[in-house]
This record gives C-alpha cells, structure tokens and sequence, in this order.
C-alpha cells in the first residue's frame, strides 16, 4: 500500500472495540474484598422459585445474556407482569456485587448526561433486543454463565479505556491527548485527514488536536 500511493498517504489507524475487566478471584487475592463473580445459573434458579412460590408461574426465565435476564412472557398473565418484574428487580438489587437493575421501560424513559456512566446501559437499548431487566454491578463485579475466565460488559475504565493511536508520516505531528472521547468521533476525524465528506449521519466532532 505504502509503495503505491506513497508514505505520505497512507494513514495508520489502531484501537480497539472493548477493554477487559480483571479476573474478580485475581482482583480478591490483591485485596478487592468486594471483587465478585455472579454465576447466572443459580441466580436464575431462585429468580424461578421466588416466582413459582409467590404466582405459580414456573420457569419465568429463559435466558441470561450481556447482564440482561429474558422472560417468558407468554407465561405471564398481563395483569401479574408488573407486579412479577418488581419483585424479580427487588430480588436482584439485593444480591451482593449488583448496583442497579432496570426494568425495560424504566430504562427507555431513563434520562442520562454523557458524563454519567449509566449512559453506557442506555446507548446499548435496543426496543426488539433488549431483556427485561437490566443489570448494573459495582466495579470488579460481573454476572457470568462461567465459573473463570473474565468478561467485558461494564461501563468502567478498565472496560472502556482502549488505545486510539494515529500515524502518517509526515503530516502527523507527535503529541498525546489525554482527555476522555468517544469512539464515534473517529469517523468525522477520517473523513477530515482523508480529506473526504463525512457521513450524514455521523453526530460527533472530530478528536481534539487533529
């Protein structure tokens, strides 16, 4: 590419789409008391017995994904839904390692500031994918369908913070930016080095110091 179109117009771009959390039994043993793995499956399984023993709704979960628990809604009578997620949302938010829990439409109508790490929940809402309730752990805490292994599905530095480097000989001058952007802010900034429209629908503005 380099020896076609020449060093100066090739642009080098590296980042990344997602961090990683700290392995929680690793972050335990340095000291984070409060590190903490949730496993899905017995969890699920005492969300179904609260429900079977208060409405006699059996099987009221049928899925974990991406901290969000699924309902079978076909099993719930419509005057009980209500009254099913408020209990199921009280029984999460009193587990150890859970912060908040939102309903679906609690976090449809929810409003947060761009400097709020809750607008991370809300930007991934999606009207035909999101589950019926959604969780929210404290730091070095995740809800897991494994028994090791790490994931990465928080709103925390060590989940957002990924490396955003530039270079194109040249041109590019070097210098560091250090305050926080969003990943959407990339493509103004390519379309402004590549010296080409940007897309309509792209809302940001370009990075700071290009």
């Amino acid at each position: 590419c380099q020896k076609k179109a020449g060093t100066k117009q090739v642009l080098f771009v590296l980042t990344a789409d997602h961090g990683v959390a700290p392995i929680p039994e690793e972050m335990q043993k340095e000291g984070f008391s409060l590190a903490r793995r949730i496993i899905a499956k017995p969890l699920i399984k005492a969300m179904n017995k609260r429900i079977k023993d208060s409405y006699g709704i059996a099987k009221i979960i049928k899925g974990f994904k991406a901290n969000q628990f699924f309902l079978n809604n076909t099993n719930i009578p419509a005057q009980q839904k209500e009254n099913v997620l408020h209990d199921l949302k009280n029984h999460l938010q009193m587990q150890p390692g859970i912060k908040k829990v939102w309903t679906r439409n609690e976090l449809s109508h929810s409003y947060f500031r761009s400097d709020e790490i809750e607008i991370f929940y809300k930007n991934q809402y999606n009207q035909s994918r999101t589950g019926d309730l959604i969780c929210m752990t404290y730091p070095y805490c995740f809800i897991s369908k494994h028994d090791n292994g790490t994931c990465h599905r928080s709103p925390y530095d060590y989940d957002t913070h990924v490396p955003l480097m530039f270079y194109r000989q040249g041109v590019l001058k070097p210098q560091k930016i250090h305050p926080n952007v969003w990943m959407p802010q990339l493509v103004p900034t390519l379309a402004k080095l590549l010296n080409i429209p940007k897309p309509a629908s792209a809302r940001y503005r370009e990075l700071p110091g290009i």
